[in-house]
């Protein structure tokens, strides 16, 4: 008795499951699956998006003061970057001044620090100290935003060089 001859769909099934083989042996994590988290990782907040973030900032500001209204509609508030990497609200101080009372102003952009979808969706945090502030030269008030990627002064790691923290110990 002659062997049996191969049929033509066994060789194609065999070549396909030896393809497939050598092809999981080369993942190194597993097949790709996209999930809906991509989305959310592409607009997290980070140093690159700054001017994007800024500019957010400013047009949701300028529509928070608008719908406060009275006096506070007609300020055009600017963003600006500080060179320790904070973001400032600034208001021209002849244009608060023509509007009224500091405590409105102050009063609306606390409500803007707490509602504001764009400080919330950027995860951006007030700065006590400097909000509501006069600048250097008195031309205007700044309202400071630390974003998530400055670190808080006095939050950085306590290194002492003391021989007794130190983690070598000579021996005696």
């Amino acid at each position: 008795a002659a062997p049996p001859t191969p049929d033509e769909y066994d060789t194609l099934a065999t070549l396909r499951k030896k393809e497939q083989l050598e092809s999981l042996q080369k993942r190194i994590a597993g097949p790709f699956r996209p999930t809906a988290a991509t989305d959310k990782a592409l607009h997290k907040p980070t140093k690159l998006r700054v001017k994007e973030i800024m500019l957010a900032l400013c047009q949701s500001v300028a529509a928070d003061l608008r719908d406060a209204g009275g006096p506070l509609a007609e300020l055009r508030p600017s963003v600006l970057s500080t060179k320790d990497g904070l973001l400032a609200v600034r208001i021209p101080a002849d244009e608060h001044r023509r509007g009224g009372s500091d405590g409105a102003l102050l009063k609306a952009m606390n409500r803007i620090a707490v509602h504001n979808q764009v400080i919330r969706e950027e995860s951006l945090t007030k700065l006590a100290s400097s909000w509501g502030t006069a600048s250097d030269s008195g031309d205007c008030t700044l309202f400071v935003l630390r974003p998530p990627w400055v670190r808080p002064p006095g939050r950085l790691p306590n290194i002492s060089s003391s021989p007794r923290n130190s983690a070598r110990r000579d021996s005696e």
